[in-house]
């Protein structure tokens, strides 16, 4: 797709987007099983309306092509794997696989009850052999791309390993948080559609086969657990193959329940009634930029009109690293750097002169010292429950000061505001000075008898007693590059642990930043401070 649309995302997302729609025929083919014709494709037509179905038709994911090629595998297992079918059966299972190998245990159920049935059993080596074949020459790629077997190892462990732990420390919700209940449009209808899954199952038990209707209930418990439990719980889109796969089972209840013409007519409104929901949701989707995609794009272009370099939040690098791909094949090459923001620990350099930062974490920053903070739009409260609610808070901060290491994530004290603790020796990156400017740190140390050192590249700009209150303090302009980027150090003999369930070694308490006229060359000069009596106890 890529030579005929130039963009590859797009490629992506075109053949997602087919995929949506020619789902449709496998669907039909299921649902005439236990279904006439109309019911089973009034049934196919409406789930594609369901929300999580349709927003995510387009947006180039590997859940909607996967469910394609696993519901056409169902489709042919149903009808029969007599002669070539069985090897095509096979192959569809493993484009399935290789699309999106998580579903490995739902797709390996498949597989067994569309094989069980076939006699002789060598029918099946042909497929079996393509199959691991098609496998082999994947996973060959995969190392090619990577370079070497331990580099494809090494990005194995650690996207499993990053995986594992996002699920264990970082899969929160309840029933109505879970994507498969956001996807349908919410509680009520998660129930109705569970209720009529069900029936379903009973209908196609009855109607094609106890066999069949106890796989159909095996892929479906099976395929449930793993939503809510080996990924993301959260993530509507992961629920779309599910979604799809209740066609032929709304398809078997309707044609119990009713007369075709009527089943069908049903199917069509409920389909209407999905799609009415759903549009309004299209058309934003469709015009609002995703939000972390359009911050790195007005970062390149600012970066490449102020000579400013960039520096990204590891969750947005993939947006810039495609970003740069792009401007690469148009001719368009970058003139300036981009750095890993300091909270990746694959960041190993930081900029020297000016820059922009690009944060999906916008909190965790101060903001910018010379220059506005741009925000952009991101979804409306109906649309955010159908996103997977990344990259949707998303700033480009002008030079702002970036934490380096010895830092804590900020807190809020209710009435004063922002601050963040930092450690011992507590580092931060400060740009470049700008002529007739100081930089104001509004600051107090930690209670404590250590004195704090406040160190400007490598010099000691100013000491501050341990038991100082709070103060806006102005550093001397002189300790500062106006060229380069500046290393800003509060150095402290020791930490202090606030509790016996508190065991941060915490040194000072930081308020804020920001540039002031400069005073006169005094090491340090008090200015204006918000009232506070001393540090916020954690």
């Amino acid at each position: 797709m890529s030579p005929l649309v130039g963009d590859p995302l797009r490629g992506f997302q075109l053949l997602s987007a087919a995929a949506s729609c020619l789902v449709m025929f496998p669907l039909a083919a299921l649902g005439r099983r236990v279904a006439p014709a109309p019911v089973a494709a009034a049934a196919a037509l409406a789930v594609l309306f369901i929300p999580g179905v349709w927003l995510h038709a387009g947006r180039g994911f590997t859940d909607t092509a996967a469910a394609f090629f696993a519901l056409w595998a169902a489709a042919l297992a149903v009808h029969g794997l007599e002669g070539s079918r069985g090897t095509g059966f096979t192959l569809l299972v493993t484009a399935a696989f290789l699309i999106r190998p998580i579903l490995l245990p739902p797709l390996s159920l498949l597989w067994l009850a569309g094989t069980l049935p076939v006699r002789p059993v060598r029918r099946l080596l042909p497929g079996v052999i393509l199959g691991l074949a098609a496998t082999v020459v994947a996973v060959a790629s995969l190392v090619v791309a990577q370079g070497s077997w331990a580099g494809f190892a090494s990005s194995f462990i650690t996207h499993a390993t990053t995986h594992a732990r996002n699920l264990a420390e970082h899969n929160p919700g309840g029933v109505l948080d879970l994507g498969l209940v956001k996807g349908v449009g919410g509680a009520w209808a998660a129930a109705g559609l569970a209720v009529l899954a069900l029936l379903g199952i009973v209908v196609w038990a009855r109607r094609a086969g106890r066999g069949s209707g106890a796989a159909w209930a095996a892929i479906v418990v099976v395929t449930v657990t793993q939503l809510v439990w080996l990924q993301n719980r959260t993530f509507s889109r992961y629920a779309v193959p599910l979604d799809m796969a209740l066609a032929p089972l709304l398809a078997g209840v309707a044609s119990a329940a009713a007369p075709p013409i009527l089943a069908a007519g049903t199917l069509a409104v409920l389909g209407a009634v999905w799609g009415a929901g759903s549009f309004p949701l299209l058309v934003e989707q469709h015009t609002t930029p995703l939000p972390g995609w359009a911050a790195v794009q007005l970062a390149v272009v600012e970066a490449d009109r102020t000579a400013a370099d960039v520096v990204v939040e590891p969750g947005l690098y993939p947006f810039l690293s495609y970003k740069e791909q792009l401007d690469r094949r148009t001719g368009r090459p970058w003139r300036f750097r981009w750095y890993l923001a300091p909270s990746s620990p694959d960041s190993k350099e930081l900029p020297s002169g000016r820059y922009l930062l690009v944060t999906n974490y916008p909190f965790h920053y101060f903001g910018s010292l010379d220059g506005e903070a741009v925000r952009f739009p991101t979804a409306s409260e109906r649309l955010r429950p159908l996103t997977q609610g990344r990259f949707l808070d998303v700033a480009l901060f002008p030079d702002p000061v970036l934490p380096v290491r010895g830092w804590w994530l900020p807190e809020v004290a209710e009435g004063l505001g922002k601050f963040m603790w930092g450690g011992p020796e507590a580092e931060m990156l400060v740009p470049p000075l700008p002529g007739g400017k100081a930089l104001v740190l509004d600051v107090v140390p930690y209670p404590g008898p250590a004195p704090l050192d406040v160190v400007i590249n490598g010099t000691v700009a100013l000491t501050v007693p341990g038991d100082a209150p709070r103060a806006a303090l102005a550093l001397d302009a002189r300790v500062f590059s106006t060229e380069l980027t500046n290393r800003l150090v509060f150095r402290r003999a020791e930490g202090y642990i606030p509790s016996a369930s508190d065991q941060r070694r915490l040194s000072v308490q930081l308020w804020g930043l920001s540039f002031a006229a400069a005073p006169p060359t005094s090491a340090a000069s008090r200015v204006p401070s918000p009232p506070a009596p001393g540090p916020t106890r954690p």
